[in-house]
């Protein structure tokens, strides 16, 4: 989904949600396909350190830090939130490419703050009434 959320803010002509979402997208799906093939055992479990899965978020972790400063020129909360992502794609990054579990499990955690604690989508909601090119199909 957010790869194709990528595609419509391309399409919105909104750049900054286009660079979020685009290659965080391409990570879950490469994420999603590596757990895949540990599930069905075509891959041997990994450890703690996969230096692979470590530059991806290295990469996503550059371009979360750039789009935080970017986001200050729209709202506090999309800073607060793209700057929890970032600060999570870099401890994911460091305990990725070091085997350190510890930021690994502070990773998880992590993605699942901002998810779950921002506004900014409801703000949005409740503030206006969105017209019919708001989100095109």
């Amino acid at each position: 989904m957010q790869v194709l959320a990528g595609m419509w803010s391309y399409r919105a002509r909104d750049t900054l949600a286009t660079v979020l979402h685009a290659p965080w997208g391409a990570f879950w799906l490469g994420y999603g396909a590596l757990c895949l093939m540990v599930a069905n055992a075509t891959i041997p479990p990994v450890g703690a350190a996969i230096p692979v899965l470590g530059m991806w978020l290295v990469a996503v972790a550059v371009l979360s830090w750039v789009m935080a400063g970017a986001a200050i020129a729209r709202s506090l909360a999309l800073v607060l939130t793209v700057g929890a992502l970032a600060v999570s794609a870099t401890l994911g990054a460091i305990g990725y490419l070091t085997g350190v579990g510890g930021l690994v499990t502070a990773t998880a955690v992590g993605f699942w703050s901002p998810a779950s604690s921002d506004s900014t989508p409801a703000a949005r909601c409740c503030s206006t009434t969105p017209s019919p090119d708001s989100y095109p199909l």
